[in-house]
Order: C-alpha cells, then sequence, then structure tokens
C-alpha cells in the first residue's frame, strides 16, 4: 500500500486522459445514435420502398448513358 506522500507523488494523468477519452467516445456515439435516428426517420418520411437491384440498375444505367455520351 502506498503511503499519503508517495500517493501525492504518483502520475495520474494515464487516468485522467483514459475518463476523458471515455466521455468523448459516449458523446460522439450518442451522437452517431441520434444521425443514425434522422437518417432512417427520413429514409421512412421519403416514399415507398424500392428493390434495391432495381435501384442500382437504373443508376448503372444512367451512368453508362452519360459516360457514352461524352
Amino acid at each position: 500500500m502506498l503511503t499519503l506522500e508517495q500517493m501525492e507523488h504518483t502520475p495520474m494523468a494515464n487516468v485522467e486522459k483514459m475518463s476523458v477519452a471515455v466521455v468523448q467516445r459516449r458523446e460522439q456515439r450518442t451522437r452517431a445514435i441520434e444521425k443514425l435516428g434522422r437518417q432512417w426517420d427520413e429514409g421512412l418520411a421519403s416514399g415507398q420502398a424500392v428493390d434495391a437491384a432495381q435501384a442500382f440498375e437504373r443508376i448503372r444505367e444512367k451512368l453508362n448513358a452519360r459516360l457514352t455520351a461524352q
């Protein structure tokens, strides 16, 4: 066990840095979850769902048309 004097001279920077990092991660996680929720709501509000294969095919066709027009 450390004496009071030894404890006063023991560096604590690593512990402080760790607690700051944990708080920052939590805040980032909270913001990311909130952003995901907003994007989810926007997706639901954007209208009917479409088949992914059909959507990608339409995008591919538009892209090919642009590339061949150049």
